[in-house]
């Protein structure tokens, strides 16, 4: 599937349905966009412009970007996936474990549910910018 497709399948999926989510420990955990930010010093390693921020249930702030974590299930796909949903290494995180940049900011979540849904993908989400929790 070309980035063309892809983007249109994206795009046209997104006009149909208004629950913005993602995956986390085999669960959709939905989030509401909100007007909500952190503080520079947390998001220094990216544009302001590209950080849409989002509010879970629970009210935990979060920051979204045009970065995606992605463990492979299997390795032998990890080219097809790349190619297929245009991502671009940044890091390789362990053996399994990759951090990817994509184009469009507006697509992660997107992005990265599809690719949690694939099969040679053990877990795929956004690069979250999140305040840090004291334990």
């Amino acid at each position: 599937m070309g980035l063309k497709n892809l983007c249109l399948l994206l795009i046209s999926t997104s006009l149909f349905s208004s629950e913005v989510y993602f995956y986390q420990n085999k669960k959709k955990v939905f989030i509401t966009p909100t007007q909500l930010k952190l503080s520079n010093a947390r998001v220094a390693t990216h544009s302001f412009d590209t950080i849409k921020y989002f509010t879970t249930s629970n009210n935990i702030l979060l920051g979204i970007t045009n970065e995606i974590l992605v463990k492979y299930r299997n390795m032998y796909a990890l080219e097809k996936i790349q190619l297929r949903y245009s991502l671009v290494p940044i890091k390789r995180i362990t053996h399994d474990i990759y951090l990817y940049k994509i184009d469009d900011a507006d697509l992660t979540l997107k992005i990265s549910n599809a690719l949690y849904e694939e099969d040679d993908i053990e877990y795929a989400h956004p690069n979250f910018i999140k305040k840090t929790q004291n334990r």
